[in-house]
């Protein structure tokens, strides 16, 4: 009878090491520069081409079973583009200097996309449906929710300006039950300055 306690211990100690080992194993994160040792699979310090597509494609599969936004036009980086020495494998030096590279690139993209891209807010004619030059309380709910379709197409996730959308009677600032030209343009100055 006492040796059954025994057992159970060890049959826990031993999944629990399983599942360290195997948690441990994947390591792999969601974004962020990867770390070379999850490259490097078959643990011989040096990284095959097979290994670095490997881990990039097991990375989108993580990220779209986390739910994550995985952009569908975006390719993994290039190999070839780490692989400095042209040797076929890369070393710990050609994978670091590969992602600052990667990192860089990003940066100088995102700089660029902010400076040239002018902020994504709607118009007053967007929500003025019927162009009459006030927007009624349908007009407003139905035009947010076109706005909102066309923005998850485009693969933007909205949940958090849901939350944060104010009500058709918050923009009504005299009450009349209709939006002026002004009173939008006075809401869309408030939005900019809490996002």
């Amino acid at each position: 009878m006492k040796t059954l306690p025994k057992l159970q211990i060890i049959g826990a100690c031993c999944l629990l090491g399983l599942f360290t080992v195997t948690a441990y194993a994947s390591g792999l994160p969601n974004k962020g520069p990867i770390p070379f040792t999850v490259y490097d699979q078959d643990g011989n310090g040096l990284i095959s081409q097979q290994e670095f597509n490997s881990t990039h494609s097991k990375r989108r599969a993580q990220k779209m079973a986390a739910g994550n936004n995985v952009n569908k036009g975006h390719t993994p980086p290039s190999f070839a583009n780490f692989d400095l020495n042209n040797d076929g494998n890369l070393n710990r030096t050609e994978l670091h200097a590969g992602q600052r590279e990667k990192m860089k690139q990003h940066q100088a993209k995102m700089k660029q996309q902010n400076r040239a891209t002018p902020p994504n807010k709607p118009s007053f004619a967007d929500f003025d449906l019927n162009g009459d030059g006030y927007i009624l309380e349908n007009e407003f709910y139905e035009a947010r929710g076109k706005r909102r379709i066309e923005k998850s197409r485009q693969g933007y996730n909205l949940q958090h300006n849901i939350k944060k959308a104010p009500p058709f009677a918050k923009l009504d600032l005299n009450g009349d039950q209709k939006l002026t030209p002004d009173e939008f343009a006075k809401h869309l100055k408030r939005y900019q300055k809490h996002s």
